[in-house]
């Protein structure tokens, strides 16, 4: 069987990225996404690198990635979930708790990627349709905005010509 091309760490990596552009487009320019994301892809290819070298397989190592940066991103919303319940909170939302538990989670998961002797064919094919989706969601949002705007100013550009047309006729008149 062919091997799967492995997309996942990458998308993984960019989607936070683009997320949170779809949320805040209206303050930003999408040329402020462009460093981000060169940041993001570049410490993903370190990391792959880095964890293809050391466990040898370029599946497992894509797999530890995408865990790592999924973790790593996901760390202030749990933070922030964590702080929102009303007693557990204040036990569970000191940060060691939570970075204790974060490093229990990626030491299994490098204990289980390990562990696995079979080829992750399947796993790689799941993560590759996940991480698509999540950005394709971003970016149909993003897209989406885009042409809600650029209609909106076309029918106020329109409206706008349309209004002094009127107001020219008037005063002819």
């Amino acid at each position: 069987m062919k091997k799967p091309v492995l997309i996942h760490p990458f998308l993984f990596g960019i989607f936070p990225v683009f997320f949170l552009y779809a949320q805040n487009i209206e303050q930003l320019s999408f040329s402020e996404t462009l460093l981000p994301t060169i940041i993001v892809i570049c410490f993903t290819i370190l990391l792959f690198v880095m964890s293809k070298w050391v466990f040898k397989d370029y599946q497992k190592a894509g797999l530890l990635v995408s865990i790592s940066l999924v973790l790593f991103f996901s760390y202030g919303h749990i933070w922030d979930v964590i702080q929102g319940l009303p007693r557990i909170g204040f036990i569970l939302g000191r940060k060691r708790y939570i970075l204790l538990s974060y490093g229990i989670l990626f030491v299994c998961s490098i204990y289980l990627t390990l562990r696995k002797k079979k080829n992750l064919n399947n796993v790689t094919n799941f993560l590759n349709i996940v991480s698509v989706s999540l950005v394709l969601i971003s970016l149909l949002n993003i897209g989406t905005y885009k042409i809600k705007t650029r209609n909106l100013l076309h029918e106020k550009g329109s409206l706008g010509a349309r209004e002094l047309t009127k107001v020219d006729s008037v005063q002819t008149e």
